[in-house]
């Protein structure tokens, strides 16, 4: 599995800072170490990594990243997906490997995508689920506005309330592969009584199109912050 074990091991000890070069961000707190991709996003170690990264469904995923299929169709065929958690987990362990020269360009833009797949069919399986509750309207939340034409009236724009565990990038990707150009972030305390962020923010392929820092703190998220990462 391309030295996975080599790799989490280095990880968890500090050794792989050394090989990641320019890669590699060193936190402060000694923990593990973050990975600045080549768009600028960061891929950091999810809570609990060491606890997790061994788990059958982490080992699941990193089985899936092999796939042959589309990414698409990777996602779409497993009836029970593994915990955003795992897929996370199985995700840091690719950046490492990347960082480290394990995986070509190729190889990671592959596996990054069926991460990616995988986050956005939890949220669609998410969306459908309170679409099809008829009292879904009165749950409180997490709520994307997908935007399609630049805030210019359009029939394609909807307003769906997403899984608590939804981040921005999420949101952003969906309406990117859409082809939609922003989303609105709004936080909802059921019944449509929602707080919205003070403006949309611009989508891309990877998420919210700045990749260099968290959308967190800005006014493309709402204030107070219903989870919002």
């Amino acid at each position: 599995m391309k030295g996975v074990c080599g790799i989490v091991s280095a990880a968890l000890l500090g050794v792989a800072l050394a090989a990641c070069g320019t890669r590699t961000i060193k936190p402060d707190d000694g923990g593990l170490p973050a990975y600045r991709l080549d768009d600028g996003s960061v891929c950091k170690a999810p809570p609990n990594f060491e606890d997790i990264v061994n788990a059958a469904r982490t080992q699941q995923m990193l089985l899936l990243f092999n796939a042959s299929a589309p990414p698409a169709d990777v996602a779409a065929g497993i009836v029970e997906l593994p915990p955003r958690q795992n897929i996370d987990a199985a995700f840091y362990v690719s950046c490492a490997q990347y960082a480290g020269g394990e995986l070509s360009d190729n190889e990671f833009d592959r596996e990054r995508r069926i991460w990616q797949e995988f986050r956005q069919a939890h949220m669609m399986r998410g969306i459908r689920e309170w679409r099809d509750d008829p009292e879904g309207y009165q749950e409180p939340g997490k709520i994307c506005h997908f935007i399609f034409n630049h805030g210019l009236p359009d029939d394609r724009d909807v307003t769906r309330l997403v899984p608590a565990e939804t981040s921005v990038d999420d949101c952003a990707i969906f309406v990117s592969r859409n082809g939609g150009t922003h989303v609105l972030l709004g936080c909802s305390n059921g019944r449509w009584d929602t707080q919205w962020a003070q403006a949309p923010l611009l989508a891309g392929p990877n998420g919210w199109a700045v990749r260099s820092r968290s959308a967190v703190g800005t006014h493309y998220v709402p204030d107070p912050n219903c989870g919002w990462y």
